[in-house]
């Protein structure tokens, strides 16, 4: 079977009390973000379409955006449990933004 991965794209996310982690593949570069830096988190929705029009009813991600003006991009496909995930971190943005 012929084809190629890519494995500096695979990334794990380490959610604690106070901040995340997110590790790159092997954990060869890591970015620890703490809750009350992340601003806002927004959902796209992404179409693809082709020359007859659209390709399929698309699929969503979320941007996370952070006090930097800074983003990084969670979706459903490359984490199993992307819901589990917003819901956790949107729970910790309404926290940070109540206190």
């Amino acid at each position: 079977m012929a084809g190629s991965f890519d494995f500096l794209k695979l990334t794990k996310i380490i959610l604690r009390k106070n901040d995340l982690e997110i590790q790159a593949f092997l954990g060869i570069r890591n970015r620890i973000i703490k809750y009350n830096e992340i601003v806002n988190i927004e959902r796209h929705k992404i179409i693809q379409q082709g020359k007859a029009g659209q390709i399929s009813d698309g699929f969503h991600l979320s941007e996370i955006i952070l006090s930097d003006e800074s983003s990084f991009i969670l979706s459903p496909d490359k984490f199993e449990n992307y819901n589990e995930l917003i819901i956790f971190l949107r729970s910790n943005l309404n926290n940070q933004h109540s206190a």
